[in-house]
């Protein structure tokens, strides 16, 4: 852990970043084809680098080990939006192509209502929001996570900040870290072996929450 780096995620990150999703993301409960899997990271890549404008990426040596894509204003650039919005589009439309993967869109997209329906019933407008956040599962547990969310607070100085996390997650984590759960629901997603019941949550950290939990 010695030689790790922290710089400004660019778009030369996505391909990393993807592979980093391609492990975090618990997909295998859908599908058994990779392809599948990787295309849905791909979607999720672009569609979050849309919104981002604070983000910070961590290498160990040329192997992308962490990355927080942040959203501290409301407008974004324009440009930005076009060019993730042209890419994220055509990955939805090879998802919708298949019945399969299809099938598997409509159920993660529940979870992504559930999102929208608590960011909708809450006040969250004056906030910034950590739109993403992974970390290589084989480098969890020696504080990249920490230090991403301490560099990105101390950029914000003392902005609220919120994000959304489910039971698919690692939401203990934010937890950890100070976040308060301000909202939650349950709702039920069809798998591979059935269906089971997500709970999908909108945390919200205040300035002084950090402090509290070292």
């Amino acid at each position: 852990m010695e030689n790790l780096t922290f710089t400004p995620f660019t778009r030369k990150d996505i391909p990393a970043l993807i592979e980093v999703l391609s492990k975090v993301w618990p997909l295998d409960a859908y599908t058994d084809e990779a392809r599948v899997r990787k295309r849905f990271s791909i979607l999720d890549a672009y569609y979050c680098a849309m919104f981002a404008d604070d983000s910070e990426a961590v290498y160990d040596g040329d192997r992308l080990v962490g990355v927080l894509l942040g959203r501290t204003r409301r407008v974004g650039n324009p440009f930005k939006y076009l060019f993730y919005g042209l890419l994220t589009q055509y990955h939805v439309v090879m998802l919708l192509l298949r019945r399969h993967s299809r099938q598997i869109f409509y159920e993660i997209l529940k979870i992504d209502k559930a999102y929208r329906a608590m960011k909708k019933e809450a006040s969250l407008k004056a906030m910034s929001e950590v739109v993403l956040f992974a970390v290589d599962p084989d480098y969890q547990g020696h504080g990249i996570g920490r230090a991403l969310m301490d560099r990105f607070f101390a950029r914000l100085k003392s902005a609220r900040v919120y994000l959304f996390s489910d039971t698919d997650c690692n939401y203990g984590f934010y937890e950890a870290y100070g976040f308060t759960r301000e909202s939650e629901k349950a709702l039920d997603v069809n798998t591979s072996d059935g269906t089971k019941e997500v709970r999908a949550f909108l945390y919200v950290h205040t300035p002084d929450k950090t402090a509290k939990t070292r």
